[in-house]
């Protein structure tokens, strides 16, 4: 039971390890566009998740896992991002289970397309397929295509995860401390709608990172400037009265201005993961490459 409550908690927060909110601006993509100097930058990172508290009562008194995230950017196809997330989670009678959670996804010009299937002692036990899109007249109008085709709207026009990271940068280069947003990201088997209230803390200075674990092929990060964020995110569709102004989770991490994250946090309540980068491989950006045409 401990087991199973942890892996529905944690395939909830899949997309945690670079998506990590932010006031749904007039325009995003025009807010933006104002600031050519904020971009993600393509790399592989690998995060070591251990837990971090267990609170009485909650039953787990071990997590390890492992986190492999890569982020591709090109113009062409935008942003694509693979994640798989592996965990073993034991209860007070040693109990343990074993997840295996997988994660891809597309996004560009306010249309996002993923795909999150789980496995669970290596069965597979959930797979999601789908889609979503910004709509004219403030709407988004989201698809899922598995494990059943049904369609969703959502109000108004949530911040998609690439959205979201570019967004907080933004934010934080701007000195804005507070922050708000609804955002969509297709966890929770596609129906998860959240507003995230967001914290940047004060500028970290380059250099500040030498005094934290190395990580391999890291370097470049002890030279870039950080900052701290924490995140509460509520849910919007599911709202109780019991569970009023508590956030369904909360997250912080530190967050570098090329996109890259460390030092990961998650709390649930009653317990909580930490996450820490130990291996990160940079890549350049994909060119758009035109379509071969076919000799008459």
């Amino acid at each position: 039971r401990a087991a199973t409550e942890v892996i529905m908690r944690i395939r909830n927060t899949v997309r945690l390890a670079i998506m990590f909110g932010l006031p749904i601006w007039p325009s995003v993509a025009t807010a933006l566009s104002d600031e050519p100097d904020i971009e993600l930058v393509p790399h592989q990172a690998v995060y070591n998740l251990t837990l971090h508290h267990s609170a009485p009562g909650s039953n787990v008194i071990e997590v390890r896992g492992r986190m492999v995230l890569s982020l591709r950017v090109s113009p062409c196809p935008g942003y694509a991002i693979t994640q798989r997330l592996v965990t073993q989670v034991t209860d007070l009678d040693g109990k343990s289970a074993i997840t295996d959670m997988r994660s891809l996804s597309q996004e560009q010009n306010g249309r996002f397309q993923f795909g999150n299937t789980q496995y669970l002692d290596r069965r597979l036990r959930n797979e999601v397929v789908g889609r979503a899109a910004h709509q004219p007249g403030n709407a988004t109008e989201v698809t899922i295509n598995k494990p059943k085709k049904r369609k969703l709207k959502l109000e108004g026009q949530p911040l998609f995860p690439t959205q979201h990271s570019l967004a907080i940068l933004q934010a934080a280069k701007a000195g804005r401390h507070v922050m708000v947003a609804n955002i969509y990201d297709g966890s929770d088997s596609g129906n998860a709608f959240l507003e995230a209230t967001t914290v940047v803390g004060k500028p970290i200075a380059p250099g500040a990172g030498r005094a934290l674990p190395p990580v391999e092929n890291g370097g470049s990060l002890d030279d870039t400037v950080s900052w701290p964020i924490s995140v509460g995110y509520f849910d919007k569709r599911k709202p109780t009265k019991s569970d009023e102004g508590l956030p369904k989770y909360e997250m912080s991490y530190r967050l570098y201005s090329n996109g890259v994250t460390r030092n990961l946090l998650i709390n649930y309540g009653n317990f909580s993961i930490s996450g820490e980068l130990n291996h990160i491989e940079f890549f350049e950006p994909t060119k758009c490459t035109a379509p071969k045409t076919r000799r008459k």
